[in-house]
């Protein structure tokens, strides 16, 4: 029983080297670009490909598309953003522009699962918004933390006008389903924005 329970030890101990391994290797620089795959072996613009129904049952492509500083806590073995690669971007124009674009095309892939649209600045409800919402505005629904990641994300990459677009949309949506969209959740949204006045 012992040497069991050694055998896996050491078993466990040899994967989490290697997902160590996985994170120093990886690169969000590269990835936001379409030039590398992920830890599972999908480039960003595959998940722009992904239906509405496998981005809504699949839970480990939120975290690629917007990755954050912090570890998620659904999928803790996802690499997480490097403070350096970030300034990298932010300070290339032309590596900015090209990694803000993919962003922006991940959230329209996004909007358009919610049944929103980004056009003009403006953040509004889709032609099929009414059959959209069935899917993610009910009660405590994890779509809700989802989107408090898109949130940051964009904040991270200094998309304040993409960011402050979807959260007067989701305001709005507060405003005529209260009891679906619970205070919680708002909170959150309203710390992702950095409490911005708007």
């Amino acid at each position: 029983m012992r040497f069991i329970t050694s055998l896996f030890k050491s078993k466990e101990k040899n994967m989490n080297r290697k997902l160590e391994k996985t994170f120093e290797e990886f690169s969000y620089l590269k990835f936001l670009q379409n030039k590398t795959k992920n830890n599972d072996g999908y480039y960003l613009k595959d998940y722009w490909d992904m239906k509405n129904s496998e981005l809504e049952y699949i839970h480990n492509y939120i975290q690629f598309m917007f990755p954050l500083y912090e570890p998620s806590s659904v999928k803790p073995y996802i690499p997480v953003l490097n403070k350096d690669e970030v300034q990298k971007i932010l300070t290339n124009k032309g590596l900015y522009h090209d990694i803000k674009e993919n962003i922006k095309k991940s959230l329209t892939i996004m909007l358009d699962f919610y049944g929103l649209k980004y056009e003009k600045d403006k953040i509004e409800k889709y032609d099929n918004f009414i059959e959209r919402k069935k899917n993610w505005i009910t009660p405590r629904n994890h779509n809700y933390l989802r989107i408090t990641r898109i949130l940051k994300c964009l904040m991270i990459f200094e998309m304040r006008d993409e960011a402050i677009a979807f959260y007067r949309m989701l305001l709005e949506l507060k405003g005529e389903y209260p009891k679906e969209i619970d205070d919680i959740s708002v909170d959150y949204w309203v710390e992702a924005v950095g409490n911005l006045i708007i």
